[in-house]
């Protein structure tokens, strides 16, 4: 996804089954606006079936610079924010450092984390 001159794969395909909606009252309106949707999977495809069903950035684990970066990556990824401020103190005492080190253990321990957990 981050491939250059351009990504190969930079659509999405959405699985979900429409729980409410509501249909359109004039002409000018969508045709169905979904209320709620239960959803299944969200999948990176070449080629989406909505044009407009495109991956607009892509975050990694790399370039994340402070554990407040972290905590929000976490929290992006689905973590509550209970969850991802335990971690975040996790790592700090899994891999304590002084103010101008770099940041290798953290990327590690957070690598291997993201790992195991599909992140």
């Amino acid at each position: 996804m981050k491939m250059t001159p351009r990504p190969a794969i930079n659509g999405l395909s959405i699985g979900y089954l429409p729980v409410k909606w509501k249909m359109r009252a004039n002409p000018d309106e969508p045709r169905r606006t979904l209320e709620e949707v239960k959803l299944f999977e969200i999948s990176p495809v070449t080629f989406p079936a909505n044009g407009k069903a495109r991956i607009g950035n892509v975050k990694s684990i790399d370039e994340l610079n402070s554990l407040a970066e972290v905590e929000d990556y976490l929290r992006e990824a689905g973590f509550s924010i209970a969850e991802a401020k335990g971690l975040v103190a996790r790592v700090k005492r899994a891999s304590p450092r002084e103010a101008g080190d770099d940041w290798s253990g953290v990327h590690a321990a957070l690598s291997q984390f993201s790992h195991t957990k599909g992140l």
